[in-house]
């Protein structure tokens, strides 16, 4: 265990300049580690009791620590919602697409799919404006402007160095680039609840099957 909370939620192909998804460090204090081998009526384990210490060089108190704590936490979860926002966009694209691909030929099957292309642009927007979508390689950052996962992933490396609390400077990043980027959630919302539906309708019209959208997680 390298003694970190759980990472953000990625994506594949994810490339990031100076940020990072890795999950704050544990905070100081007793933990308990469990081994279990076996299966069954064999099944066996064993516990056994640890502390994770604070650095005393540093001089950070508890409060600093779990100042810390809660700021890289809240990173990591708006991080997270981030990302799922961009799979659901290229979940909804991908079948979409494949929709297109099996109306039949008409009018109104060229009505539904400039409905589909209409949505899709707006979709794209927003995955946009959450993520440089021209990233394929580390280094592709260097000529494309990061987007706001990159912004708000900035404050992981700066806000995990030693043991303080975030900075008023750091507080005021976060609360600035998380707006914008709830904004972009909201404005991905509003488009699957009333754009998607209202393509799915008309794609059952047709007697096709429809778009479904996995519900966000709780």
């Amino acid at each position: 265990w390298p003694m970190r909370l759980a990472g953000a939620a990625t994506f594949p192909g994810l490339s990031l300049w100076g940020g990072g998804t890795q999950g704050p460090r544990a905070l100081p204090g007793a933990y308990r580690a469990r081994l279990v081998s076996g299966k069954g009526a064999a099944k066996d384990s064993v516990e056994v009791p640890f502390e994770i210490r604070p650095d005393p060089r540093a001089g950070a108190t508890a409060a600093d620590h779990a100042a810390q704590s809660a700021f890289l936490n809240a990173v990591r979860d708006k991080l997270s919602e981030t990302h799922r926002a961009i799979v659901r966009v290229r979940d909804v694209r991908e079948q979409v697409t494949s929709v297109s691909a099996r109306l039949p030929a008409g009018a109104a099957s060229d009505s539904v799919k400039a409905q589909g292309r209409r949505m899709l642009r707006a979709m794209t927007e927003v995955e946009e404006a959450l993520y440089q979508t021209k990233n394929r390689a580390g280094q592709d950052p260097l000529n494309y402007p990061i987007r706001l996962n990159n912004r708000l992933s900035g404050l992981v490396g700066s806000a995990s160095q030693g043991d303080f609390r975030p900075t008023d400077q750091q507080e005021a990043v976060r609360a600035e680039v998380t707006a914008l980027i709830d904004a972009q959630l909201a404005r991905l919302r509003s488009l699957v609840e009333a754009d998607l539906a209202a393509y799915n309708a008309a794609v059952r019209a047709l007697a096709l099957d429809a778009v479904v959208v996995k519900p966000e997680p709780k």
